[in-house]
């Protein structure tokens, strides 16, 4: 996929850069498709800066300027935003909790201790920091779903996330987030695991995330298994295959 992504009221493809400098990708992708505007110039030297741009970025990877938005009527979207909002307060339907419930059930006990080991397997520290922590307070789903921000807001609404079957504080991170806080804010209260997996993350900076931002887990009745392949047999829950046994 190619990509580009708009800075300055510019459109650029930086769809050759990312190949040239890898070690930049998370930086670059955390806008791929977006307006990187509002982080302008935030921290000079890294994307988007103006010392960046006049370090790394070629004249062809200008492909144009940003066209005019289409007119939206503020009452649809005023409509719409409050729509969000009650969605956001409501959290899920008892449904809605209950199908996650079942599918995550059908995996049986193997099914929820894969889910939980599947990133510790793979990152050796992660599994000798939780033999250290010891036991976590649980979460569901629909509690964490409450916790969608905003940032400073009312007690209880602290923005949560979910990754790999672990809940996040996202408030320590708020204003260092290379990708902005935007995109954190846009996922909280939602288990985002496929998404933080489309980045890459080092072991270091998951260590660093399990010691600062780690406040609970999911209830095993709601783990999904994050490892598993898609299958026939399979239920999806937070994105995540879980085996139906």
């Amino acid at each position: 996929h190619d990509c580009w992504i708009a800075i300055n009221g510019v459109v650029y493809d930086l769809t050759d850069f990312l190949q040239q400098h890898p070690e930049q990708r998370n930086a670059v992708l955390a806008w791929a498709g977006r307006d990187a505007t509002p982080v302008w110039d935030k921290i000079p030297g890294r994307f988007p800066s103006s010392t960046w741009m006049s370090f790394y970025l070629r004249p062809e990877a200008k492909m144009g300027d940003v066209g005019a938005e289409p007119y939206v009527d503020p009452k649809q979207q005023l409509i719409r935003q409050l729509q969000r909002e009650l969605r956001r307060l409501e959290g899920p339907s008892e449904e809605d909790v209950k199908a996650a419930k079942a599918g995550a059930n059908r995996g049986g006990a193997a099914a929820a201790a894969a889910s939980k080991s599947s990133e510790e397997a793979r990152y050796p520290k992660l599994a000798e920091l939780a033999e250290k922590r010891g036991e976590l307070p649980f979460f569901s789903r629909a509690e964490v779903a409450k916790h969608a921000g905003p940032a400073g807001g009312p007690a209880g609404t602290e923005p949560y996330m979910i990754l790999h079957n672990k809940v996040y504080d996202l408030t320590p991170l708020l204003g260092s987030h290379p990708g902005g806080d935007e995109l954190l804010l846009t996922n909280a209260g939602k288990d985002a695991t496929t998404e933080f997996e489309l980045f890459e993350h080092s072991e270091k900076a998951r260590v660093r995330r399990d010691q600062d931002m780690l406040v609970g887990e999911l209830v095993p009745a709601e783990r999904a298994d994050y490892g598993a392949e898609a299958g026939a047999d399979g239920a999806e829950v937070g994105g995540a295959k879980v085996d139906s046994g």
